[in-house]
């Protein structure tokens, strides 16, 4: 006999008829509130009542679901399915529910079952809202009620979605699994997403901490996920699952079971950490819902800045395109090469040679990419990589062996700069005088009209030209404005240039220089190594045009002539 549930009535005559009784609650909160006790004392009491006049019923069990949803279908629920079961015996004639609703939420799910039990003979008794389904009057009323069951349900959703929803927009934190770095503060109404300054136990460090140094070690260090892993692992700081002892659902041949993971940190949950915009300060409700549903962007607290944020965002992107993984061989331009045509990225490729071994080739990805079919495949030349990689480490070989030229080519270029600001402030000095004249011509139409000058559609065309001219100077002003912040501490970026140029001669007086060093300086000096493929006489030559870049910002230095480009492949 189950907990709350009444015990049964063993007085049996020829008379009496054997009923089941069958309750239900939705929710947990329900079940534990014993929402369901109140079903069972209610149909007792009917029972008592019905028995106290003609002793007729006979209660042959109790059938109680508690905290189980009315739009799961009644075979598929813990004693739905035995009520049906014991249905198809034919032990019991009657089946009394509190209300209609009980059975279940949804009209057809409703009809669906009582159609099923009346098969067997059975017929469905509601005590509070007074009908029987074996009756003609029963069933009008049943069809009536399970329709507005499903009407009330329907609401009940709808309702209570847009209350999660305004509670959600006013930042309240509705459950679910708090983000690692954060904890939740108050209760119910009150309880707000808060970054968590509390000391692991063990170490110096609090969940913050950790969120931040892994930030860095992308954003800055340009550190792989594995590698973030395998030193989160080592220093023994214990991840989310560990922290709040859960348990993981496997599914398994015989069902579902709970295991408790291997409380480690994993390469995958440091990248699904790192893309989560909660730590930039921006948590997105409801992209956990298995329903469609709106989502809702709402501020939080952030980790880590914007900035730091997008720069992690880039590593990873560099990481999966210079991924190990993505090639056999190993390419020093992996993921600068352009394509001038089409735009996109040339990758390298191998094909066999005629002595069994390989040729590396790079290959704008337009040419087995379908772009459509106005476009087509890109008819870009492929490059040899031997070629292509050693006329741009040449071109890096020059720039570093001659650093004082190269620096003093970037001072050209500051200078050529700080000329371009002057005219870009003058400029804006220009179009800010001409704003206010507008202003000025605004109000001598309006003059021109309070005299009776000029008539209400004239005064209405001429504002409307002055207010297009003034928006056209609006917009230049801000682009203008942009271009002038650009243009700042230009002189400190060459200076930056300057001095990672010279440190970097000190590589060349070492040992040779390994793949990965060479890569790096590549990382460090090339912005872009743009191809554009030239047709002449019906053949395809290449001209290479370089972009470099210098710490931070990248300064506009191409180098396309003959002297820093690779002689076309």
């Amino acid at each position: 006999m189950k907990e709350n549930q009444p015990a049964l009535i063993q007085v049996n005559t020829k008379n009496q008829e054997a009923v089941a009784i069958y309750c239900r609650v939705s929710t947990k909160e329900q079940k534990d509130n014993q929402n369901i006790t109140n079903q069972t004392h209610a149909i007792q009491k009917y029972v008592d009542s019905r028995n106290a006049d003609d002793n007729s019923i006979m209660v042959f069990d109790w059938y109680l679901d508690d905290g189980v949803s009315g739009t799961i279908p009644v075979e598929e629920r813990p004693e739905g399915s035995r009520l049906l079961s014991d249905a198809k015996d034919r032990k019991f004639s009657i089946v009394l529910v509190w209300k209609l609703d009980r059975l279940a939420r949804k009209p057809y799910i409703t009809l669906d079952t009582i159609e099923t039990l009346k098969r067997n003979g059975i017929s469905v008794i509601s005590i509070t809202e007074g009908f029987d389904a074996s009756t003609i009057t029963g069933r009008l009323m049943l069809s009536m009620l399970a329709g507005f069951a499903g009407f009330e349900r329907d609401n009940i959703v709808e309702r209570s979605i847009e209350g999660t929803n305004r509670r959600a927009k006013e930042g309240q934190w509705l459950g679910g699994i708090v983000p690692y770095g954060y904890l939740v503060q108050g209760k119910k109404k009150d309880a707000r997403l808060i970054v968590s300054s509390n000391i692991i136990q063990g170490l110096a460090l609090s969940e913050s901490d950790v969120v931040r140094m892994i930030y860095k070690k992308l954003a800055y260090e340009k550190i792989s996920c594995i590698k973030i892993a395998n030193e989160l692992n080592a220093l023994g700081i214990p991840p989310m699952y560990t922290r709040d002892c859960r348990l993981l659902q496997k599914t398994l041949a015989e069902g579902k079971r709970k295991v408790r993971t291997a409380g480690v940190w994993r390469p995958s949950r440091i990248r699904n950490m790192v893309v989560n915009t909660v730590y930039k300060g921006n948590h997105v409700y409801g992209k956990r819902s298995l329903k469609q549903r709106e989502l809702i962007s709402r501020p939080v607290p952030a980790i880590v800045s914007e900035q730091d944020w997008d720069k992690a965002q880039q590593t990873l992107i560099s990481n999966r395109i210079l991924s190990a993984c993505n090639a056999n061989e190993k390419y020093l331009l992996r993921g600068l090469v352009k394509c001038d045509l089409c735009g996109l990225t040339y990758v390298g490729c191998t094909s066999p040679n005629y002595h069994g071994g390989k040729k590396r080739y790079y290959r704008c990805n337009g040419k087995t990419s379908y772009r459509g079919p106005l476009q087509g495949k890109c008819q870009s030349k492929a490059i040899k990589a031997d070629t292509l990689e050693e006329g741009v480490w040449k071109t890096i070989e020059k720039i570093l062996l001659e650093a004082d030229t190269t620096v003093e080519k970037l001072n050209f270029t500051y200078l050529n700069e700080e000329k371009r600001t002057v005219v870009i402030e003058t400029e804006m000095t220009l179009i800010e005088k001409s704003i206010l004249t507008k202003e000025c011509e605004k109000e001598r139409m309006l003059d021109l009209y309070r005299h009776q000058l000029i008539l209400i559609a004239d005064l209405e065309n001429q504002l409307s030209k002055i207010a297009n001219e003034r928006s056209l100077l609006e917009i230049r002003l801000k682009e203008l404005q942009t271009n002038a912040r650009d243009q700042e501490h230009i002189e400190e970026k060459v200076r930056n240039a300057g001095n990672m140029i010279r440190s970097l001669q000190d590589i060349f007086n070492g040992p040779p220089l390994s793949w990965e060093i060479k890569r790096r300086v590549i990382e460090l000096l090339i912005w872009e190594v743009k191809v554009n493929t030239i047709v002449e006489n019906n053949k395809k030559r290449t001209q290479i045009n370089i972009t470099f870049a210098f710490g931070k910002e990248m300064l506009a230095v191409n180098r396309t002539g003959r002297d820093s480009s690779p002689r076309p492949a």
